[in-house]
């Protein structure tokens, strides 16, 4: 299984993630969070320039296409994660320039598989989170059993509040359903919001590489 870690907000993480052979690094552009990557160190055109192992993914929430594709220009992303009300449109037009991962949220009812059906031709991957009203972050769970794994046709990722004691549950997810390729992980291993315990993630890490 791989790992995104998300969240991240300094150049020296960067650095130290990737040195890891963390495959995705998640930048969140999202000005109402607290994980807000302008709020840190990274220079875009470091960024555009580092030569990276890691995928670099933007983070945004109802950003129009012009804005997410200028994103993509100047930070040099390879991948946007669009948490919002992005049509499959919108997806399509972006994933011109980038991939495009899907964020759905799930809530306390019945998520319905459908509901992903639109974006199949229009996205990479599709990413599954804990519904709130922050986009992500939250540090909480949903039931992964709400979603009915077997129509869901996409590589996908499994994010909301996912620690180190989930291994065994992450190992069982993906037996069962090995359209879940990657996880998402962000709070839960923070030391304050955007700054990463790096040997917290090193562990789960090493952990999920086996799964």
């Amino acid at each position: 299984m791989k790992l995104k870690v998300c969240g991240i907000r300094q150049q020296r993480q960067v650095v130290e993630l990737d040195q890891l052979g963390i495959e995705y690094i998640g930048f969140i552009f999202y000005p109402s969070s607290p994980r807000y990557m302008l709020n840190g160190d990274i220079d875009a055109e470091w960024m555009r320039s580092a030569s990276l192992n890691a995928k670099k993914v933007g983070v945004f929430v109802n950003e129009t296409v012009e804005q997410v594709v200028e994103h993509i220009h100047q930070w040099g992303l390879d991948a946007v994660q669009l948490h919002g009300r992005e049509t499959p449109t919108d997806c399509s037009r972006i994933r011109q320039y980038a991939r495009v991962i899907k964020a759905f949220s799930i809530g306390n009812g019945m998520f319905e598989a459908y509901s992903c059906e639109p974006y199949f031709d229009a996205m990479d991957y599709a990413l599954f989170d804990t519904q709130s009203e922050w986009h992500g972050g939250t540090g909480k769970k949903f039931d992964w059993t709400l979603i009915d794994w077997s129509k869901i046709k996409h590589s996908s990722f499994i994010s909301g509040g996912i620690g180190e004691q989930d291994v065994i549950a992450l190992t069982q997810l993906s037996s069962a359903h090995p359209v879940v390729e990657a996880v998402d992980v962000n709070s839960r291993f923070e030391l304050t919001p955007g700054n990463k315990d790096l040997i917290k993630v090193t562990q789960f890490f090493n952990q999920i590489k086996l799964i």
